[in-house]
Formats: C-alpha cells, sequence, structure tokens
C-alpha cells in the first residue's frame, strides 16, 4: 500500500492487487487545520474494500453469464 498526502489536506491510497491490479482512492478535507492522516486513510481504505467486493462480483456474473 503506497500512501500520498499532496497539499496537506489529501490523502490518497493505492493498492496493488496479487494480480498485479492497482487501485486508488483519495480522500480531501476542506480545512487544512482539520485534515487527519489516519481517518483518511481509513475511509480510502474501505472505499478500496468496496471497489474489490463490486468487481469481484462484477467476474462472478461475467462466469455465471457464460
Amino acid at each position: 500500500m503506497e500512501i500520498m498526502e499532496p497539499f496537506g489536506k489529501c490523502t490518497i491510497v493505492a493498492v496493488k492487487l496479487q494480480n498485479g491490479f492497482i487501485i486508488t482512492e483519495s480522500n480531501v478535507c476542506l480545512d487544512p487545520e482539520s485534515y487527519n492522516k489516519e481517518l483518511g486513510i481509513q475511509i480510502c481504505v474501505e472505499r478500496i474494500k468496496n471497489r474489490i467486493w463490486e468487481l469481484e462480483s462484477y467476474k462472478q456474473q461475467s462466469l455465471l453469464a457464460e
């Protein structure tokens, strides 16, 4: 997992899956004073997990349709 923090109020998380596919997510707050890195990472990771489930569901549905 790679984590970037551009502009002091944005969190970007990139995850490389076992098959080499890369998923990225970002989270931005309006005020740099209220920026929380750990919360940003937590939100991004949860979004990535949801995207993986969505991709896996698509894969399974495609296999069933064949």
